[in-house]
């Protein structure tokens, strides 16, 4: 019997890609290295002849080891433990593959790498693992098949030993040529019945509570979007910048139609409009001031929030349906003006009129879709005065900090020397949006530079506050510096302002390939918003930062779209597929089997009319209709019989061919040699008239061989014949046309010497 060679190497993949499955859910590269060196090196050993199993004594106290680290890192750490679990399952995995010795180690290597992808596919829901996971259980499914046979192998060696020199070299080798093609062909088969099963449960069955099951066993919390929880302090935007993390996918359409230039947009998130604490002097975060009324609404799939008047006509409708991954954040964004909000799922919201943000009441726990419905420009002030006097009773950012760049802000060559001596009694005044314009190009001038570094910030602005540091000394920080400065530059000369944080995209976060925009935590950035004559503004002081992104249509880029527009689909489509998807596909699918049904009907009985009709229709019996009719009936009924002769030709080609005895035979094999023994099966039916049939129990040179009563012209043909036979059958010999005509003149004169068929 052969040695199963295969299921080794099997082993080795099998391993490979559960511990890779692992390291790309739980982004440990780390743990993958360390253990793709030990699997290396165990294969270098065992394929050279070096390997010598570990003593007992030593793998267990290995295995106790682990065992210690694991709950230690569980107790000290804090974190969900699956992660520090599914390490211990890789490190119990090297330890018996350095143990192995009998089949029981390689059944258990087998069952932990299986644990092993359990605890992955909990933890992520990327398409690359999901692709991976494909893989791993065919490769799986094919390895645990050589398992068994080796099992089989073994045991039936043990039972009946064989000396290797009693068996067939050629028997030998021609089942180690056999073996893997029929292995490889059953997987394959199991395995794509078994994906089409999985497909068809996956679309179909019955889909209830229980999505959270083990969601607390995540090998690693979402990650937080700090910055957006309703305080800022100065380095929040900055460690989100330094994360490329992808977090959210936006489409968006303009009066119905879909945007796809990639045009630069402000995504907002929360507004912000106090600085510090107007009786503490070491309060140094912006928060919402308490005027911030907010309003809650109880939303769904078919009851959407409407917070203000839709656009006039004549004004654009920016329609966004946004894609959040779970982020820790209770922030929803949206573009400039949101007037409407629809999630795919039953929640409630929170919206303040006063500064035009949304915030679920809950965390986000899971991936969120919802659309918004924008005006793209943020709320007009209706009676201005009275409503500014309401809603800005007095500014409520540090006085101490305002003082102190109201100074700074004051001079002629910063803001226009006719504001120079303007009130700050009365918020809303003409020159506010001048006054803006002018604070803005002086924090874009040449003076002020963007940078993430900071590290000798503490040192270069003293005691000093950090935004009155940055604008009257350092005059280098991130975004969050600039919308800050801006901010309180204007609210110490009097003028209603505020920093708002969200994401700036642009045609670097555009996705040609889907036509979104892909938000990643770099693309968070703080701008400002001023109160003018005509609403609330939006000024960028620092637009021109520097941007180190690669702008253009690189081939590259385009790559990386188009994966993460798969990635995307596989989310939308799969990982978020729930019962109510699930109900819209059965309801789709009636649906349209009775709209087809219902059209085929309909077309049937035109049909059915038409022809009723056809006798009365002058026009059918003019030339051209009957030459057209003519040909088309011709073209029919050319069709038909050629169906006809087509299944009548398969027809005698299988009898032909079970006459012969190819039925066991593959189909086009049998069809082959079923056209060139077409003389064989003339024989046989030759001696059949002439009441010598073949027995089945006889093979062709058997029979042949018994007909030797015959005359011997006659009896020499028939071995002649039978000599071909086995030559085309098993010695892959191919008959022309000319050969094909020989052997039948051949048939003729041997049915000639025989004579008459037998009754006739």
């Amino acid at each position: 019997m052969p040695d199963i060679r295969q299921f080794k190497g099997m082993l080795y993949l099998v391993l490979f890609l559960g511990i890779t499955g692992f390291a790309l859910s739980g982004e440990v590269p780390v743990l993958w290295f360390l253990a793709m060196i030990g699997l290396g090196l165990n294969a270098w050993l065992v394929r050279t002849g070096r390997f010598r199993p570990l003593p007992r004594w030593l793998a267990n106290s290995l295995t106790l080891m682990a065992l210690v680290y694991v709950m230690a890192q569980i107790a000290l750490v804090g974190s969900p433990p699956l992660m520090f679990i599914g390490q211990f399952l890789v490190l119990l995995q090297l330890i018996k593959l350095y143990e192995q010795r009998a089949n029981r180690d390689y059944a258990q290597m087998l069952v932990l790498s299986l644990l092993l992808m359990v605890a992955a596919s909990i933890n992520t829901a990327s398409l690359l693992f999901a692709v991976l996971l494909i893989v791993y259980l065919v490769v799986a499914l094919y390895c645990c098949l050589l398992f068994h046979l080796k099992l089989e192998t073994d045991r039936a060696k043990a039972a009946c030993p064989i000396s290797p020199e009693k068996i067939n070299p050629l028997t030998l080798r021609q089942d180690q040529r056999l073996l893997p093609r029929s292995m490889r062909r059953f997987t394959g088969f199991v395995g794509a019945v078994s994906i089409a099963l999985a497909v068809l449960v996956f679309l179909f069955f019955p889909r209830g509570a229980g999505s959270g099951v083990l969601g607390q066993l995540q090998l690693k919390p979402p990650t937080s979007l700090t910055g957006f929880s309703g305080k800022m302090d100065f380095q929040t935007v900055a460690r989100i910048k330094q994360n490329n993390a992808e977090i959210a996918r936006v489409f968006l359409w303009e009066d119905d139609r879909p945007i796809k230039d990639g045009r630069p947009f402000l995504f907002r998130g929360i507004a912000l409009d106090a600085y510090g604490d107007r009786d503490r002097n070491d309060n140094r975060e912006w928060s919402r001031s308490g005027r911030n009324t907010e309003l809650v609404y109880e939303v769904n799939r078919e009851i959407s929030a409407s917070f203000s008047v839709r656009p006039r006509a004549g004004q654009p409708v920016l329609h966004q349906r946004v894609s959040i991954q779970p982020n820790g954040s209770s922030v929803l964004f949206a573009l400039e003006g949101v007037y409407a909000f629809r999630p795919d799922r039953e929640m409630r919201i929170r919206y303040s009129p006063a500064d035009e943000s949304m915030q679920s009441t809950d965390m986000q726990q899971g991936m969120l879709d919802y659309e918004t419905w924008s005006s793209g420009r943020l709320a007009r002030p209706n009676i201005a005065d009275r409503i500014v006097r309401q809603q800005f009773p007095q500014v409520q950012s540090n006085p101490r900090v305002l003082a102190a760049l109201e100074q700074y802000t004051r001079r002629p060559e910063i803001i226009p020397a006719a504001s120079v001596h303007r009130s700050k009694l009365i918020p809303l005044q003409e020159d506010n949006l001048a006054v803006a314009q002018a604070i803005e190009k002086h924090l874009q001038g040449p003076d002020f530079s963007y940078t993430l570094d900071l590290t000798d910030a503490r040192e270069l602005r003293g005691g000093d506050d950090p935004i009155v540091a940055f604008v009257t000394k350092m005059k280098r920080g991130h975004c969050e510096y600039f919308a800050a400065g801006m901010a309180l530059m204007c609210q110490s000369v009097g003028i209603p302002a505020r920093t708002v944080l969200g994401f700036k995209l642009d045609e670097n976060d555009f996705n040609k390939v889907g036509g979104y925009y892909i938000v990643r935590e770099s693309s968070a950035h703080a701008w400002c918003e001023v109160l003018t004559r005509d609403g609330w503004v939006s000024f960028d002081p620092t637009s021109s930062r520097i941007d180190h992104r690669t702008a253009g249509w690189g081939w590259w880029r385009g790559v990386k779209h188009f994966f993460d527009y798969l990635d995307f689909k596989w989310g939308e489509n799969v990982i978020a597929y729930d019962r109510t998807r699930r109900e819209n596909l059965i309801t789709g699918m009636d649906r349209k089997s009775v709209r087809y049904l219902t059209e085929t009907v309909n077309w049937m009985r035109d049909l059915k009319r038409w022809i009723a009709d056809l006798p009365n229709n002058p026009r059918f019996w003019n030339f051209s209709s009957l030459f057209v009719g003519g040909i088309i009936t011709l073209m029919v009924v050319g069709l038909f019989v050629f169906l006809i002769f087509f299944v009548t030709q398969k027809y005698r080609l299988r009898r032909r061919a079970e006459r012969i005895g190819l039925d066991n035979l593959p189909p086009s094999r049998q069809a082959h040699l079923a056209r060139q023994l077409v003389f064989y099966d003339r024989l046989m039916s030759l001696l059949d008239q002439h009441a010598l049939p073949r027995p089945r129990h006889l093979t062709p040179r058997e029979y042949a061989q018994g007909l030797s009563f015959l005359p011997p012209e006659a009896y020499d043909t028939i071995r002649r014949l039978t000599r071909l036979f086995y030559r085309v059958r098993f010695g892959q010999a191919e008959l022309d046309a000319a050969a094909q005509r020989r052997l039948n003149r051949a048939i003729d004169a041997l049915a000639a010497s025989l004579g008459p068929p037998a009754g006739g």
